[in-house]
């Protein structure tokens, strides 16, 4: 009776494992070729089985193959070109061209002698809308650059207050290697920090000889054109705007408490065959010891209000903004303040003719404290923050055993310094 039920449980085995097999459909080769409109190969379209996480991309020549089951779609996708999906029918071999995107060919891009759209673009220029600056959580123009241009190097310190250095073509002599920098179709020396985001519409980097010609060497390392928002024909529009993030170190050094580094220092003293010090002899009794890290370390946060009021009629159109940024760096002692008021102004003289005004107002204030974070590493745990009568400690003694750093944290709590800037940029001119 057992023989007999297990060669029933096989038997009904067998046969649902063929029924499964019969009714799993298996998977098709489809291969193909994808172009553009003008029939030139695509390196490195993307083919996708709609649905699903499949897909393959196309080689040098443009060849793909990809496994599919009936009824699936494909979708073809390219940089610069609309998507396109199409069902498969069973074809051994598709063939499938793109169309380019008209939205992206007909963004304008700003050069030295003008605008052009993209379609009409034959320079090395990166493009930058204000949308895209706005959504980087930053407190300057030039931090929120940073990697949203090829080639474009962004270097900041990442204190508040602090320009960043941007560079196009690497380090040089002429003019420092740093870029020039246009507001408006004026150059300028302002620096980007000193510019409210807000009231930025584009950020054009122009990179090679074509694009920035009419510069000369001032424009040997690049240029950045820089285009501020203007008014528009219609009732005044209100934008008001607000911003609240909270800063904080990322991760902290993992150092050596008081009690290890007397254990440490008194194996490498016996290691060394040299005298240990008499207050490392009992390492259990020095405790945590100081962690100078915390000391210095805090939460920092960056406010930014901004309240803009655009408009006009059909013949003089105006832009006024006004910010506010404040920005508390991670560091005790480091804070950035600033207030900015923006003026831009068009007037159609003529159809012919236009005059142009505009003008930044920056007042900002940096403080900022005489601080080493290198130091702060080496600073040894064994030497309190202050002495009991509130005065700061230091080591003093043989450095073989104390070390030679300076309090770190007192340094940064007696030598602080603040600086007041003011900075007023005006531009007029004529343009047909």
């Amino acid at each position: 009776m057992r023989m007999d039920f297990r060669f029933f449980l096989a038997f009904i085995a067998a046969f649902l494992s063929g029924l499964l097999t019969v009714k799993a459909a298996p998977p098709y080769e489809v291969s193909g070729t994808v172009s553009d409109a003008g029939g030139e190969p695509l390196i490195g379209a993307f083919v996708v089985v709609k649905g699903t996480t499949d897909g393959t991309s196309t080689d040098l020549a443009g060849k793909y193959s990809i496994a599919v089951q009936k009824g699936s779609t494909l979708v073809f996708s390219y940089i610069g070109f609309e998507d396109k999906e199409v069902i498969w029918n069973g074809e051994t071999n598709l063939d499938v061209s793109l169309g380019a995107s008209s939205t992206y060919l007909e963004d304008v891009v700003v050069i030295g002698y003008g605008t052009v759209k993209k379609k009409d673009l034959t320079g090395a220029v990166g493009n930058v809308s204000g949308a895209t600056l706005e959504k980087a959580v930053v407190p300057d123009v030039g931090g929120a650059l940073q990697g949203q241009v090829a080639g474009l190097q962004v270097v900041s310190s990442g204190k508040p207050g602090d320009n960043v250095s941007l560079k196009v073509r690497g380090v040089g002599s002429i003019n420092g290697s740093e870029p020039l920098v246009v507001i408006d179709g004026v150059p300028s020396s302002i620096n980007l920090n000193s510019l409210n985001m807000a009231d930025v519409e584009s950020v054009d980097v122009l990179k090679d000889a074509s694009s920035c010609a009419i510069y000369g060497s001032r424009g040997a390392y690049g240029v950045v054109l820089i285009t501020t928002k203007k008014g528009k024909a219609g009732s005044g529009k209100v934008d008001i705007r607000a911003n609240f993030s909270i800063q904080q170190v990322a991760r902290q050094m993992k150092l050596l408490n008081a009690r290890q580094f007397a254990s440490l220092h008194n194996e490498m003293m016996l290691n060394g065959q040299m005298d240990q010090y008499d207050g490392y002899v009992d390492p259990t009794l020095l405790g945590e010891g100081t962690d100078w890290q915390s000391y210095l370390y805090q939460l920092g946060f960056m406010q930014d209000y901004n309240l803009s009021w655009a408009g006009g009629g059909e013949v003089y159109k105006y832009y006024v903004s006004a910010e506010w940024m404040d920005q508390k760096g991670v560091i005790k002692n480091t804070r950035y303040d600033r207030i900015t008021l923006q003026f831009n102004g068009e007037a159609d003289v003529k159809k012919w003719l236009k005059f142009g005004h505009n003008i930044t107002l920056n007042n900002d204030i940096k403080n900022q404290g005489d601080y080493n974070i290198g130091d702060v590493l080496a600073a040894l745990p064994n030497i309190p923050l202050k002495h009991e009568d509130g005065t700061w400690a230091g080591p003093s003694g043989n450095s073989m055993y104390l070390g030679e750093v300076i309090n770190p944290i007192g340094r940064n709590e007696l030598n602080t310094q603040k600086t007041i800037g003011y900075n007023i940029s005006a531009a007029q001119s004529p343009s047909n």
